[in-house]
């Protein structure tokens, strides 16, 4: 049987969330471990240009601000940064950048 993954898309390898990444010297898509590939003030952007960071409030637990207004998102969208980072990803948000690069220019990557 054939699977076809795309770009961004969250797939369970070997018991753990994992995100499909582009490799752009190899210019393939490969598997990285959500825990390894992102972390808290990540940025993401959604298809409108809305841009919102992810964030840790209490122990192993966080959420996504907006980065327009600071207001933090739904409660129901709560949880540990593998959960918020698989939320934003099935709304159609991609990794723009992060918090401390804010003075530089934000690209998709």
């Amino acid at each position: 049987m054939l699977t076809v993954i795309t770009e961004n898309q969250v797939v369970d390898f070997e018991g753990e969330p994992h995100v499909v990444v582009k490799d752009l010297p190899r210019r393939q898509l490969v598997l990285k471990p959500i825990s390894e590939e992102y972390g808290w003030g990540d940025i993401f952007e959604d298809k409108h240009g809305d841009r919102v960071f992810i964030a840790q409030f209490a122990y192993e637990l966080g959420n996504y601000f907006s980065l327009t207004t600071g207001n933090r998102q739904l409660e129901g969208d709560q949880g540990s940064k593998v959960e918020v980072v698989q939320t934003l990803l099935r709304k159609g948000y991609t990794k723009v950048g992060h918090l401390r690069d804010l003075g530089k220019p934000l690209s998709i990557q």
